[in-house]
């Protein structure tokens, strides 16, 4: 293969920096020239694409009618002829980084005409159930404390993540406001945690809970989007028809998916094979399909794998589920197996794959996103003999009320002149003068040995008694050494309060909800 250049994308770290690449300005290019790689795609692609445009606005009204209102985009006539812009993330209280693409999408589809859909992306494995809370100490130190919102053990699809302690679940906001309070004035998590607890009751899901009350209180804000989880996307007879196309051409698909992985890592430097996604294995006569699957009674995700026979293609997790399907009726067997019990999911390229050539005509991704859909699009454009569309990368910093106050630069500054300072001591007495001046003897020993450096091979008597004056030298201002090694733990200290006032890391819901709209709107603009 050619070699690739890839973007580097970085997170914004300054309060109030954003990344946007490419530029906002650079919008209606990229819905236009998206529109031409359209125009190319398979026949076999561009069949679906209509349909399943459709069908995602359809799950899209009908999941966000169930929190929001939705009913003035269903009433408009000429919705199905909208150009789509759709972003996605998991179902979590992330940082204002990430929301800050929830936010431009909405700007952007606004600005463009278009339908905004964000894609509830609940077929990830979750992670803890809790968030870290910066709370104030008497000493007006910064301490860090997890609260958690329930005790259900990670590891679970999203999808799969009921409810364990309700008591937990429902304190929560109190419990974040509390620590919060004379700290930072009015937390969104006063407006969230009522719906999320109402969403709570309707779906005993805490991942879905969390995702409906944030985008209900992204509606209470004036952003205008719709919402859909992968899990609807994967249940409809477009995305089984897609996937068909990839399993029935199963062994050119691995070849493609690896190669394409090999090329990223080697661009990358990147020695670990399992990153930024394992290579698809080939145990014959079985192939790993880029697919996931659980169910109630098993919730854990187990790999797919493929066996071809003739026309039969059997379909298994090798841990005792079993499904043979014929290739001329694939579609319809992948649709027919989705159940409560037989839940089958796309993996994360294959589920930006979907949406970006069949669903959406922009696709808005975080930093994590936009790094992995660059191997993505070297396997779309491998497999699929046609050019991938462009997408957005967006993020964002917004940092704590009250950061102002810690800068970690300039404790960086001052720890480094202070190490500076403690090494002279060792190494450079000389060179210090007026009360820390040390013996002038031991001076001018310094000088009359750096006056006659002998030659290379012949160092070892001179280096001898260099080390025998600089220690002398160093125990004169042993005072000034203890005091440096105080100010460095203490600056050491300070750097850690710093770097947690200063963390872009807190979930969005511990923000004013001012200070996040007043941020974005900024930083989009400019």
């Amino acid at each position: 293969m050619q070699h690739e250049v890839f973007p580097q994308f970085r997170a914004p770290r300054q309060d109030g920096q954003s990344l946007l690449w490419p530029s906002l300005w650079s919008v209606p290019k990229l819905l236009a020239a998206n529109r031409l790689v359209q125009q190319s795609l398979p026949a076999e692609l561009a069949m679906l694409r209509d349909s399943a445009r459709r069908r995602l606005i359809q799950q899209a009204l009908q999941y966000t009618g169930q929190y929001r209102d939705s009913a003035t985009l269903a009433d408009d006539a000429e919705l199905q002829s909208l150009p789509i812009i759709m972003s996605g993330h998991q179902p979590t209280l992330f940082h204002p980084g990430v929301w800050f693409k929830n936010y431009s999408l909405s700007q952007i589809s606004a600005q463009q005409n278009a339908l905004a859909i964000n894609l509830v992306v609940d077929g990830d494995v979750s992670g803890p159930t809790s968030i870290s809370v910066p709370v104030r100490t008497p000493g007006n130190q910064l301490e860090l404390e997890k609260i958690p919102y329930d005790h259900a053990g990670a590891g679970l699809p999203y999808e799969q993540s009921g409810v364990s302690d309700q008591e937990s679940f429902d304190r929560f906001g109190q419990a974040v406001a509390h620590r919060l309070r004379g700290f930072i004035d009015d937390p969104l998590i006063g407006k969230l945690w009522p719906q999320a607890v109402e969403r709570r009751l309707e779906t005993n899901n805490t991942a879905l809970a969390i995702a409906g009350a944030r985008h209900a209180l992204e509606g209470d804000m004036g952003w205008q989007t719709l919402e859909v989880p992968q899990s609807q996307i994967c249940q409809t007879p477009q995305f089984a028809s897609f996937l068909s196309l990839i399993l029935a051409d199963l062994p050119r698909f691995v070849q493609c998916y690896n190669d394409s992985a090999d090329l990223y890592r080697g661009a990358h430097g990147i020695r670990s094979s399992a990153h930024p996604v394992p290579n698809l294995s080939h145990d014959a006569p079985w192939l790993e399909a880029p697919l996931w699957i659980y169910g109630d009674a098993s919730p854990q995700r187990r790999a797919v794998w493929v066996r071809q026979r003739g026309t039969e293609l059997t379909l298994s997790d090798r841990q005792g589920f079993e499904v043979t399907c014929n290739r001329e009726h694939l579609s319809e067997c992948l649709q027919s197996l989705d159940s409560s019990q037989y839940k089958l999911r796309s993996r994360a390229l294959i589920t930006t794959m979907y949406v970006r050539m069949l669903l959406s005509d922009l696709f808005l991704h975080g930093i994590g996103g936009g790094k992995y859909d660059q191997l993505g699009d070297l396997i779309s454009q491998a497999f699929w003999q046609c050019p991938p569309t462009q997408f957005m990368v967006l993020s964002a910093s917004v940092l704590l009320p009250g950061h102002q106050r810690h800068c970690p630069l300039q404790i960086n500054q001052q720890l480094h002149e202070v190490h500076r300072t403690l090494r002279d001591c060792r190494f450079h007495g000389e060179q210090f003068d007026g009360e820390h001046a040390v013996s002038a003897d031991l001076v001018q020993q310094k000088h009359a040995l750096l006056e006659r450096i002998p030659p290379r091979h012949q160092r070892k008597q001179w280096h001898a008694q260099m080390q025998a004056v600089n220690l002398a030298m160093s125990k004169q201002l042993s005072q000034l050494a203890t005091e440096l090694h105080d100010r460095s733990l203490a600056l050491q200290a300070e750097r850690r309060l710093a770097e947690r006032w200063n963390s872009r890391d807190y979930s969005f819901c511990l923000y004013p909800q001012e200070q996040i709209q007043n941020a974005f709107d900024t930083m989009l603009l400019h």
